[in-house]
């Protein structure tokens, strides 16, 4: 990674559902989509925007949570990296704060229900 100055610009939840339940058993995987969007700059910008869109869905014996959420980054465009699907460290920090919310938010609304659930970390694989 040839930069490690991505400027978090905002982070929100467009959808977050929250459901308990109690079947004991989990009958589906978790499933999680990314979509990276790059606007275009104008001229002598030298910030690019990145655009993230995240839709999660994770389902657990006790609880099932879906969320969507958006993202938006800056970073100087002389840093990006050539190949965005090829850099890994990238990819994860763009992510990782994306994560790091979903996971408190399910911590304060399972909170009430069951104690705080902590929910593993989330590992993306290229599928």
């Amino acid at each position: 990674m040839k930069t490690k100055n991505i400027e978090i610009r905002r982070i929100t939840f467009s959808k977050f559902e929250f459901n308990t339940h109690n079947t004991g058993e989990v009958e589906e995987d978790g499933r999680a989509s990314i979509n990276l969007n790059f606007p275009d700059r104008e001229e002598g910008q030298e910030n690019q925007l990145i655009l993230i869109k995240m839709e999660i869905s994770y389902p657990d014996s006790q609880y099932r949570v879906i969320a969507d959420i958006d993202a938006i980054y800056s970073v100087l465009a002389s840093d990006l990296p050539e190949d965005i699907s090829q850099d890994d460290e990238f990819q994860q920090a763009l992510i990782t704060p994306m994560i790091e919310k979903f996971r408190l938010y399910v911590g304060m609304f399972s909170e009430g229900a069951y104690g705080a659930v902590l929910i593993p970390n989330l590992n993306f694989n290229q599928d």
